[in-house]
């Protein structure tokens, strides 16, 4: 599984667990996700929900090694257009990013490394972000010839840290170190 959940004294823990690919996501473990906040959500033991990365990052966002729209083993794999399953897998990250955006406990990403392009749309869509002085906070989605706007952090950013900062950041595919980030507000 690419995701631990545990449950202590009231602290619902998501875990990322892939620290082999720098906790980077497909489809498939985007569905994974989902269904873990979901659940940590749902149980009533659960006061707060503490989102972060075993090794040496946070999320390196989307598996630019595989596929994203999921392969054969996904709930949009019977599409045959290549567009749509793109944009069907899509949805499934931006139905993540709602989920973790809306659940009624306040949210915490513990940012231990690096925090790239997805992953740093889940950090900016919990309610408070805190950093390790090693964090790297990554919005490389220019560079790669993609929306800056991968998964809501075009809406988050400006909200956090202003419009002007947060489209200097998207525009030039920017990186904010820990220090940064505690002088902007992230």
């Amino acid at each position: 599984m690419s995701i631990e959940l545990s449950v202590t004294n009231g602290v619902g823990t998501a875990t990322f667990n892939r620290p082999e690919a720098m906790n980077s996501m497909t489809a498939k473990i985007l569905t994974e996700w989902q269904a873990g906040i979901r659940e940590l959500a749902d149980n009533p033991e659960v006061k707060v929900i503490v989102v972060t990365g075993k090794g040496r990052a946070f999320s390196a966002g989307l598996d630019l090694k595989q596929s994203f729209d999921g392969g054969d083993d996904t709930p949009w794999s019977n599409e045959t257009n290549p567009a749509s399953r793109l944009s069907k897998a899509l949805r499934y990250g931006t139905d993540f990013i709602r989920t973790l955006a809306g659940v009624a406990q306040p949210t915490i990403a513990a940012v231990n490394g690096h925090t790239v392009g997805a992953g740093m749309s889940f950090a900016a869509a919990c309610d408070i972000r805190l950093a390790s002085p090693e964090a790297v906070f990554s919005a490389p989605f220019i560079k790669l010839g993609i929306s800056g706007g991968d998964l809501g952090l075009s809406w988050f950013l400006p909200r956090i840290i202003g419009l002007t900062k947060a489209t200097e950041l998207i525009l030039n595919a920017g990186q904010y170190d820990a220090k940064k980030a505690l002088e902007t507000g992230l």
